[in-house]
């Protein structure tokens, strides 16, 4: 009996697409609710405060050129607030510079990661990863015997 309960065991704990679709709806909530608020509060941090882009350009097609600064208009309303492009209509041409300001500290980088695995389903999710690993040697340099 116990050798069937242990073939269970290792059956429902390997991450495999089954692993994934069995999952209960409240765990896979979770687990996207936590990536999202990762990547949220990740790329708030890491992308610059002030962003400063002076630019002078020409497709050479007075057409191109148009909608070229037709999008830098749209992406200064809703992202940059300085940017300046000029257009050339006559010349192929790019001429330009631009200003990053911003900084981040890895610690909170590493706090906001540290949010994310101690969601219990993904602490979950990679204490089955790691378990799977060290059964087959992957952190030790050598295989391990499985029971079967």
């Amino acid at each position: 009996e116990t050798n069937i309960s242990e073939e269970e065991n290792e059956k429902e704990e390997s991450l495999n697409l089954k692993y994934f679709i069995e999952l209960p709806f409240e765990d896979i909530q979770t687990i996207l609710s936590g990536i999202y608020n990762f990547l949220k509060s990740f790329l708030k941090t890491v992308l610059p405060k002030s962003v400063s882009i002076t630019a002078a350009t020409g497709l050479g097609n007075p057409e191109y050129t148009g909608l070229l600064l037709a999008f830098s208009s749209i992406i200064k309303g809703m992202f940059i607030e300085k940017l300046n492009i000029t257009g050339d209509f006559d010349n192929l041409t790019f001429n330009g510079n631009g200003k990053f300001r911003g900084r981040f500290t890895l610690g909170y980088i590493f706090f906001i990661s540290l949010k994310l695995l101690i969601i219990k389903p993904i602490r979950k999710i990679i204490f089955i990863f790691i378990k799977n690993k060290w059964n087959w040697g992957v952190f030790h340099g050598r295989k391990r015997k499985r029971k079967y």
